[in-house]
């Protein structure tokens, strides 16, 4: 999945994340609340209000990715605020960091 996490950076200049990703940094901060069976609330949430960065329309190649809504790290604070999460930015920055996700 680095390879197509690369390719989004080299289009849009920045990380992206997958739901599973942001419910996994929000499990570190103890906000289980805030995630569904596999991170589906927030798929959801990033699905219903464009947040996503689609694969097709950057022209991004992938063969094994299954996943069809990376979130670009603008977005994030986005759902952060959307979703009435509450944690800062930096917080949820500083936890992303921890856990090795790109930044």
């Amino acid at each position: 999945m680095q390879g197509i996490r690369n390719q989004f950076r080299a289009k849009i200049g920045e990380a992206v994340y997958t739901s599973e990703d942001v419910g996994q940094i929000l499990h570190s901060l103890e906000l289980d609340l805030y995630i569904g069976k596999d991170s589906r609330n927030i798929r959801e949430y990033v699905k219903e209000n464009k947040l996503f960065a689609n694969l097709q329309t950057l022209g991004i190649k992938s063969r094994r990715s299954h996943v069809k809504y990376w979130i670009p790290k603008s977005n994030l604070v986005k759902i952060i605020e959307g979703m009435k999460i509450p944690v800062s930015q930096r917080d949820f920055e500083a936890a992303a960091y921890n856990l090795g996700f790109d930044f």
